[in-house]
């Protein structure tokens, strides 16, 4: 799982400094992979009328890929909605791809040739293509947590917590990379080198620690998934801990980039007004330790009964 966390975290830091030195290829992190198919395909368009043949026979099977998938679902009302969300996805794919290969075609004319707003064309048809993946999902997710039985939803809820270390990681690759553009752009004595990497860790430290929330989950989890459910106690203590030290440590770090601002404001050249609150992380934390708590609760009471009986 950390080698994964790791490469990815290098791969987004990649992409996030091609999207800013090769804006033409790499709009931003987001339009990876579509972006990239898009251009193959225009270049290919281009090679005369076998090209352009291929290049439309290629653009039509990426589409069909959900409706592939929707076509493998078995029948059910359960499905319903999972295969409407694909057949939407293949009609929203088809239509992003064309978008990003011909972006000049959804700009006024007086735009049609600037750069920049090509380059946001494609942005927003890349978003809309992984907002329909994340919708697609979310609804599988539903169906399977609304119709699996106790050992389904333990078996999906690792997979499930991977996906969000895969989150927290993304963000803060790409915080940290942004972070420090911005602060190359803009720091202009040492001061604001010193205050702009505390802010940068600061803006880290929830992500960093939500994956190391994670981690203690993820033996929680091993351990309640054994039949004998030895150390489940020490496994739900040591997490809730964890999201105690990361519940106060994100809620202190953000109060702190702040403050430190606040007192600095005079001698800094540049004030961060981008820094943010991390709700989800605290909520998220806070979640985590509620049930890690009623699990050590729980435990006990079962303990205590069964020294009664």
């Amino acid at each position: 799982m950390i080698f994964w966390l790791v490469a990815e975290a290098v791969s987004l830091t990649g992409l996030t400094l091609l999207a800013r030195n090769y804006t033409a290829l790499f709009s931003s992190a987001l339009g990876f992979p579509f972006e990239q198919a898009a251009e193959g395909l225009a270049a290919l368009s281009r090679a005369g009328r076998w090209g352009n043949a291929l290049a439309v026979m290629l653009w039509l099977g990426l589409g069909a890929i959900p409706l592939l998938l929707a076509l493998r679902l078995p029948r059910g009302r359960e499905y319903r909605l999972e295969r409407w969300s694909l057949w939407l996805l293949t009609a929203l794919l088809v239509f992003a791809i064309y978008g990003m290969m011909n972006p000049q075609r959804f700009c006024p004319d007086w735009l049609s040739g600037d750069a920049g707003q090509h380059r946001m064309i494609k942005i927003c048809f890349a978003l809309a293509v992984w907002a329909g993946i994340v919708l697609t999902l979310v609804l599988r997710l539903i169906r399977l947590f609304c119709t699996g039985t106790k050992e389904a939803l333990l078996a999906w809820l690792r997979p499930l917590l991977f996906a969000l270390a895969l989150l927290f990681a993304a963000a803060a690759s790409v915080s940290a990379v942004n972070d420090g553009l911005r602060l190359l752009d803009t720091a202009q004595s040492r001061l604001d080198w010193g205050v702009g990497l505390l802010l940068a860790l600061s803006a880290l430290i929830p992500d960093l620690l939500g994956i190391a929330v994670i981690l203690r989950a993820m033996v929680l989890l091993e351990i309640a998934g054994d039949e004998t459910r030895e150390g489940v106690s020490d496994a739900a203590e040591r997490l809730s801990r964890a999201c105690a030290l990361a519940l106060g440590v994100s809620a202190a770090a953000t109060l702190f980039s702040n403050l430190l601002q606040m007192m600095l404001s005079a001698r800094l050249s540049n004030l961060s007004v981008h820094t943010e609150i991390p709700v989800v992380s605290l909520v998220f934390f806070a979640v985590l330790l509620l049930m890690s708590r009623l699990l050590v609760e729980n435990r006990r009471l079962q303990d205590d009964n069964s020294l009664f009986i």
